[in-house]
């Protein structure tokens, strides 16, 4: 399935059906009055190879380096490509821990490298209690480190820099093979059903299959702004 039809659909039901028609989104020059650090400003522009079928995502340093001054209070929604490197453990960045000895189960950080050690190149993740992406937390599931995996969600400030908070998608990445999904081991007796090959991309019109003329495409309302990048302000 499409991750941006899953996309579509989970924003067209919950975040985005108060949106109005979007403008262009111009830019700020600073990041006055506002927490987020400028240090993803002064990150190098290192190109990452993204897997086949996540071309329109953006790279952990293409995150930091796009929203690095911008007000954030707007709402802007964005897919990032990246491997869960370590957590935070108190309430700032400076607490970032790249081990599973002090994990918690609130947040990740996800970076371009799997080996990733310093916080400035690293996203932080907000993973709420109670939604599905908690499940790619290290505190339950240490082996989910080095992991790479696709994530949907707002950018907003999270440890005083730019992050990532209410995630509505995930979904793991596997690219030639480097990255698996984490697998959790099952009993003996345990019996699979195969899987459902059925996916819902929107409301339907009822009485048929059909989708419904409202449903929302992420990719029909994204603003193109300077260097290529789209982002896309919830009002």
């Amino acid at each position: 399935m499409d991750w941006r039809r899953w996309c579509a659909a989970l924003f067209g039901v919950g975040l985005l059906w108060a949106c109005p028609a979007c403008q262009k989104v111009e830019l700020p020059s600073g990041g006055e009055g506002q927490a987020v650090t400028e240090e993803g400003e002064n990150l190098p522009d290192e190109p990452v190879e993204l897997p086949d079928g996540y071309v329109d995502a953006l790279s952990v340093g293409e995150v930091l380096r796009t929203y690095a001054g911008i007000d954030l209070e707007e709402d802007y929604e964005v897919g990032v490509v990246g491997y869960i490197v370590g957590c935070c453990t108190s309430t700032s960045i400076g607490s970032a821990s790249f081990s599973t000895q002090e994990a918690k189960a609130s947040n990740v950080l996800v970076a371009d490298r799997k080996d990733e050690t310093d916080a400035a190149r690293c996203l932080p993740v907000e993973l709420k209690k109670g939604t599905d992406v908690r499940a790619i937390n290290l505190a339950d599931h240490p082996e989910n480190l080095g992991a790479r995996v696709f994530l949907y969600g707002l950018v907003k400030t999270y440890f005083g820099q730019v992050g990532l908070k209410s995630v509505a998608y995930h979904e793991w990445v596997e690219s030639g093979g480097e990255t698996a999904p984490p697998e959790e081991e099952l009993p003996e007796d345990t019996v699979t059903a195969p899987p459902d090959t059925t996916a819902v991309v929107g409301p339907t019109v009822p009485g048929s299959d059909e989708v419904a003329d409202d449903t929302l495409d992420v990719r029909d309302s994204l603003v193109v702004i300077q260097g290529g990048r789209t982002l896309r302000p919830l009002k």
